[in-house]
């Protein structure tokens, strides 16, 4: 049933437009992606860079919890007869802005060490925003579209603020505010539905007013961060030939 000519029926916000060249997945494999990230977070919980710390173990293993909780429940829907669809749809400005960013780590952790102890760390946000995405999109269209998108929001995120050993679960709830900034916080441009906010900046830009209102920066290690980039020699010619 077509709609009358000259009016064009706006798609509601959270259903993305058909693209010919994403291949759905197979839906019985589908349903299971999302313990494959609860999965890797389990598997990083064993790692020494996080057990030699009992306030990260638990906030990891809080991580892992919450993703299994949620895939348990939408498992236990009776719309799980009809699971989880996935498409294949990986796009440009997410990996190569990916890749950017690893560059960065990886010439900025040359000169400062920390940042490749912090790798671990990386890889349990990335497991758990995937996850999360995943979880998310099944609740509201039983449908996921498989990409990068979930590399730079973390990458992002982490090139700005990190929180310290015993108040790393700050980082899964910021993560978790961008995610629900790119799927609630949306508009209509250019005839798509579309997230009005970058996501690590919308999460990244409310958390540190409330962290510079309340006084609790030191739970950060953000001044580390400001003052440890420059520690790569030529830091800035890096950046701009990167961008």
């Amino acid at each position: 049933m077509t709609a009358p000519s000259g009016r064009r029926r706006r798609p509601p916000p959270d259903v993305a437009p058909p693209d010919a060249g994403a291949a759905a997945g197979p839906d019985h494999l589908a349903k299971w992606m999302p313990l494959a990230a609860t999965l890797v977070l389990l598997l990083v919980s064993t790692t020494g860079r996080v057990q030699r710390d009992a306030m990260l173990m638990r906030a990891v293993w809080s991580a892992a919890l919450v993703l299994l909780v949620w895939h348990t429940v939408l498992l236990a829907r009776p719309a799980a007869a009809a699971p989880l669809r996935v498409q294949s749809r990986p796009r440009p400005q997410h990996y190569i802005q990916a890749l950017c960013q690893l560059t960065v780590y990886a010439y900025w952790g040359f000169y400062w060490r920390p940042v490749y102890d912090y790798a671990w760390l990386l890889a349990a946000q990335l497991a758990f925003v995937y996850g999360l995405d995943m979880l998310l999109s099944w609740s509201r269209r039983g449908s996921y579209v498989l990409g990068f998108g979930p590399v730079p929001i973390v990458l992002s995120t982490n090139l700005f603020l990190w929180f310290r050993d015993d108040w790393y679960y700050l980082q899964f709830v910021m993560l978790t505010v961008g995610v629900l900034g790119k799927e609630f916080v949306r508009w209509e441009r250019d005839g798509r539905w579309t997230h009005v906010f970058n996501p690590s900046a919308f999460s990244l830009g409310l958390f540190s007013l409330v962290l510079l209102a309340t006084g609790t920066t030191d739970l950060t290690w953000g001044p580390e961060i400001a003052s440890t980039l420059t520690l790569a020699p030529h830091i800035y010619l890096v950046l701009f030939l990167v961008g």
